[in-house]
């Protein structure tokens, strides 16, 4: 209660210090006749705000995440470790004005960045309808290109390295990217207790055994990933076309526990289980962009992807025989999409979404459970969105749309059904150092292919997995209210404020098995409906001629479920930075403050302990070198876990690696003659498995 005495108060102190600083300041402003005032760092211009990088600030980042994060955007937020918008959508990357995936991203040379540009809902056809999109001005090439190597290696426990490449030659441009990766985690501990109730084993009935563990676990992933890429381009037309192959396995993970057992219903306290899983996805894709007229345009891409999925699993619970699961997938994914524009008036602008994607699932299961599930799920896509522009400074969207969902599990049941959708935004920039938005949406998501399908799986001797045909889609209503401030060269703000209502949301519904059976399935159910609000604020100070820089970030969250797992969860969360560059080299420290949340409709209750980081970075442009000394005051990582349901409970504690150390090393450098750049790939893709019992 102290420490959220004290955040308080310090947030307070923040917010009505920085409003002092800028009433003392705002007496020496002269308002100026021009719409856009550009200074050194930013300014609003019509729908967009533009940032410009320092040289210190791209010399110190390797990539388009780590130019953002260093230049304190209060544009952009970080949500568990992701870049999101101010309206809290995900950052769509662009480069030039060309969608931006894994090999344009890793070929991406902060040194080539000339200012960065911030979008939301923006009617210009290059951002493809992106939500909120962050385009990336770079020095520009038309013969030549970049290399770039990267080797990353978290100890103890990850490493990341690519070799990508791009050359550019006349109208054609080629690029290459080889990827792999390794996770390996041999030091999680978890204890807690489990009870399961009303249950039948063995057939006698217990109304409760409750189960009492010590247990350690280790997890591990091998991925290698390749694109090949070629674009042919000119002024009216662009088509690229992209071949992608991605490997991932589970070479072994798995847990070891001693466990007391009341009642005694198991005469060995030992458990454990192993899973094995491999899969194989092939990719071939092309996207295109045409400009047929001063009037109209269109974007579109296809992919067909195919994946082939092997997962096996061996548990034994108390001494008892082991229970043995594999399964075979074939997954075939097709998708298109066209999106015309038409620029009807300087004040209005008209765009289509047309899409449609098919997904054929067949997964055989052998060992304890045998079973054969075939799943086909198809959807189309359609919206038409009407831009309105009746100034310079303010802009109404509305694009009314639907979903059409085809959905057949097995031989015997289908579903076809509509969902409607709507998007509404209203973005106003009253002047050059202020910009408000308001964004509204409605949407449905059907359930998952491993959340509907109709089998049901034993995974050990008390827990069956199931699917659930019958789901209903999730619904929700989603309202965010936002302003950005620059009123200094120095200084920035965001405010934002947002209401969430989700219905049917999808949930694990723990259920009494039949004495034939046996045990608890964990099944699927649709929820009722839970209210979400939200409140976040966020300043930046850049002083000393910008060579220190501190932002803080206070944000609170309210939830309200109701039904089964009615609960009121309200939480306030608080990170903060700073850093400090001398030369080519920046000491940065970071605190990330603990994470409390509130899931599947208030069953599961989850916190995260807070972190303490260190950083430093050196780099000139070419060469990147970074050391990083992550959650610095613990060795173990705390977190916990709550369930609470009628028919099963648990709280586990676990203490996972905590203090981590990482280094970092890239090399980027060019060929050739910078005049034009205009380069993307398609991300390399991983089809979606539909087997049940499988933890994604």
């Amino acid at each position: 209660m102290t420490q959220l005495k004290f955040r308080t108060k310090l947030i307070i102190f923040l917010a009505f210090y920085s409003l002092h600083l800028i009433a003392d300041d705002s007496i020496k402003v002269q308002r100026l006749d021009e719409v856009v005032v550009r200074n050194s760092r930013s300014w609003v211009d019509g729908n967009k705000i533009v940032f410009v990088p320092t040289r210190h600030e791209k010399n110190l980042s390797n990539s388009p995440e780590s130019l953002l994060k260093n230049m304190h955007l209060p544009v952009i937020r970080k949500v568990n470790g992701t870049l999101k918008g101010r309206n809290g959508e995900d950052i769509t990357i662009f480069i030039n004005g060309v969608k931006a995936n894994n090999v344009d991203l890793s070929t991406f040379w902060p040194k080539e960045v000339r200012r960065v540009e911030y979008f939301e809902d923006s009617s210009d056809p290059a951002f493809e309808g992106a939500r909120t999109a962050v385009n990336l001005v770079t020095t520009k090439y038309i013969l030549g290109g970049v290399t770039k190597i990267n080797l990353y290696q978290k100890i103890p426990d990850f490493g990341n390295n690519s070799v990508s490449s791009k050359a550019v030659y006349k109208k054609m441009t080629y690029g290459v990217l080889l990827n792999g990766n390794f996770f390996r985690d041999h030091r999680t501990n978890a204890s807690g207790s489990e009870t399961y109730s009303n249950l039948f084993y063995n057939n006698v009935h217990y109304d409760n055994i409750n189960r009492i563990t010590d247990e350690h676990s280790w997890s591990k992933e091998d991925a290698f990933s390749s694109v090949v890429n070629a674009r042919y381009q000119t002024e009216r037309f662009r088509a690229t076309h992209t071949l992608a192959f991605n490997w991932k396995s589970n070479p072994g993970s798995g847990s070891n526990s001693i466990n007391t057992w009341t009642p005694a219903v198991f005469a060995s306290p030992s458990a454990y289980g192993t899973s094995k899983d491999r899969s194989v996805t092939p990719q071939i894709s092309g996207e295109y962009y045409a400009s047929f007229s001063n009037k109209w345009s269109a974007t579109g891409h296809w992919s067909y992807a195919f994946s082939r999925n092997h997962v096996s699993s061996i548990n034994s619970l108390g001494g008892k025989e082991e229970f043995y699961n594999h399964t075979t997938e074939n997954v075939n994914s097709v998708k298109a999409v066209v999106n015309p524009y038409y620029l009807a008036s300087k004040n209005w602008t008209f765009a289509m979404t047309l899409s449609t994607a098919m997904d054929w699932y067949s997964s055989q299961y052998s060992g304890t459970s045998l079973a054969h599930a075939n799943q086909r799920r198809g959807e189309s896509k359609f919206n038409v969105k009407a831009f309105w522009q009746p100034s310079y400074n303010l802009q109404l969207s509305l694009a009314p749309g639907g979903y059409l969902s085809y959905w057949k599990v097995g031989n015997e049941r289908s579903d076809c059904f509509f969902r409607p959708t709507v998007n509404a935004s209203a973005y106003w920039n009253p002047d050059k150092k202020l910009s408000c938005g308001f964004n509204s949406q409605f949407y449905s998501e059907e359930p998952g292919a491993d959340q509907s399908s109709d089998v049901i799986i034993k995974q050990s001797e008390l827990i069956w997995a199931e699917g659930n045909p019958t789901l209903k889609n999730l619904t929700s209503l989603d309202n965010y209210l936002y302003t950005t401030w620059l009123p200094k060269d120095w200084l920035s703000m965001n405010l934002g404020f947002g209401y969430t209502r989700t219905t049917n949301s999808i949930v694990p519904l723990y259920m009494s098995q039949s004495n034939d059976y046996g045990g608890i399935a964990v099944a699927y159910t649709n929820a009722m409906p839970v209210d979400h609000l939200r409140a976040n604020y966020e300043i930046s100070f850049d002083l000393f001629n910008d060579d220190l820089s501190i932002s803080a970030t206070p944000e609170w969250y309210y939830t309200k479920t109701r039904g089964e797992y009615a609960t009121n969860f309200n939480y306030l969360s608080f990170s903060a930075d700073a850093d400090y560059t001398i030369g080519n080299c920046r000491i940065k420290v970071w605190y990330d403050g603990p994470y409390k949340d509130v899931d599947m409709a208030g069953m599961e209750k989850t916190w995260k302990q807070g972190r303490v980081n260190a950083q430093f970075t050196y780099g000139n442009g070419n060469m990147f070198l970074e050391f990083t000394a992550e959650n610095i005051l613990n060795d173990k990582s705390k977190s916990w876990d709550r369930i609470n349901s009628n028919n099963y409970s648990s709280s586990r504690n676990i203490l996972a690696t905590g203090r981590t150390f990482a280094v970092n090393l890239t090399y980027t450098f060019s060929y050739g003659k910078k005049t034009d750049r205009e380069f993307d790939f398609d991300n390399s893709y991983s089809a979606k498995s539909s087997i049940v019992g499988v933890k994604k």
